[in-house]
């Protein structure tokens, strides 16, 4: 325990009466107005997945030990215990900084609205914990380009060769891929347009959703069908965006589509998606044509995919992860740094908010890289003398 700490007690038990709201009711209230799935009520809604996970920070780590404090007597101190707390309790760094994160904002909302009695953002004067292990992106499996070549070469033939494809040329995020339907696909312009991204999504927030009209059906779709996979809008605006395709990802989208007819017209009654041949459903399906479950195909389809061509995945002996779906992505951006491509284009196509954030967290310098432009600048030395 920390000498300095306040001896206020972080607890919920006592909660205030009179008409004074306390930091958990405000909190819900700000949650309940972010959530997308309700009717708008003057603040900008968060994307689904960082909704639940804000509403699950809120109510596993904030609400339990600040919650029954009245919002109008919360100080810098209670937040800096909070953190600590937690800390102790074995919470990592990262979702300490999203729960002090999460503070700031709502604190700065109640602090612009000025009906809530609060004159200072006492979260804004908490620093964000330090996390000294956030990894970069040297940090991740990165594949090289004779690697890219083996996993693709590996990946010829299987069922879901265009699905890795799309990946590693194009940087999809799985959610995105998993997402496409077939009236996002041109194979004449040869483009596909990122609309949106499967989720999981509970079934309280589903019936939310299609009872406020949030969640609109696809032609021919019935709500009893819906499952818990489900097409939301994608994670931020930069993600909605028209990719050219490569000749490759053409030839196989030609190839996967009379795939999908088969299988419907196998399935008979029993098939849940859309009808391929109007060019509705999910390019990728399961063997009824429901969404397909990232988690559940990443054991079953990549990792095996990934032991073929003898790419480790999973935590390796030195601590480091092996190669995960994600890294995918993170191959795409750094294949094309080291061919030389321009930054902004990067940036284009992993469809980034900024470039800096693409060369940070995505552009991993390979150590053969750095050999020949070290060798390059002694070469440069000698021919000047």
């Amino acid at each position: 325990m920390s000498a300095n700490r306040p001896t206020r007690a972080l607890s919920p038990t006592s909660v205030p009466t009179g008409g004074v709201i306390t930091t958990r009711a405000y909190l819900d209230s700000w949650l309940e107005r972010r959530d997308p799935f309700t009717k708008p009520q003057g603040l900008r809604k968060m994307g689904y997945r960082t909704w639940r996970a804000a509403e699950a920070r809120v109510r596993l780590h904030i609400a339990p030990l600040i919650g029954g404090i009245p919002l109008t007597e919360l100080t810098r101190a209670d937040v800096v215990t909070l953190l600590e707390t937690l800390a102790e309790r074995g919470v990592r760094p990262p979702t300490l900084r999203k729960c002090r994160d999460h503070l700031v904002s709502a604190l700065g909302q109640a602090l612009k609205e000025r009906t809530w009695g609060i004159e200072h953002n006492v979260a804004s004067a908490v620093d964000a914990p330090a996390d000294p292990d956030a990894p970069t992106a040297d940090d991740w499996y990165t594949l090289g380009a004779a690697e890219a070549e083996a996993f693709l070469e590996h990946a010829r033939g299987d069922p879901f060769e265009a699905l890795y494809v799309l990946c590693l040329h194009l940087g999809l995020r799985v959610s995105e891929a998993f997402g496409l339907r077939w009236r996002d696909v041109d194979l004449v312009a040869g483009l596909i347009t990122i609309r949106r991204s499967l989720a999981p999504i509970r079934a309280a927030d589903r019936e939310k959703a299609l009872a406020n009209g949030m969640l609109r059906l696809a032609p021919g779709e019935r709500a009893a069908n819906i499952g818990r996979m489900v097409a939301l809008e994608p994670k931020t605006r930069h993600s909605r965006a028209a990719l050219p395709l490569t000749a490759r990802a053409v030839a196989l989208l030609r190839e996967q589509l009379p795939r999908e007819v088969q299988k419907m017209r196998q399935v008979g009654a029993a098939w849940r998606g859309g009808d391929p041949e109007q060019l509705e459903g999910y390019v990728f399906t399961t063997r009824d044509g429901a969404p397909i479950t990232p988690s559940k195909f990443v054991q079953r389809h990549f990792r095996p995919l990934c032991l073929r061509a003898g790419i480790p995945t999973g935590r390796q002996a030195d601590g480091r992860w092996g190669f995960r779906f994600h890294d995918l992505r993170h191959s795409t951006a750094s294949l094309m740094a080291a061919r030389g491509e321009r930054p902004e284009v990067i940036q284009r196509v992993m469809r980034h908010a900024t470039v800096s954030f693409t060369l940070d967290r995505y552009v991993k310098v390979f150590g053969d890289d750095i050999r020949d432009a070290v060798q390059r600048n002694d070469r440069s030395a000698v021919a000047a003398n």
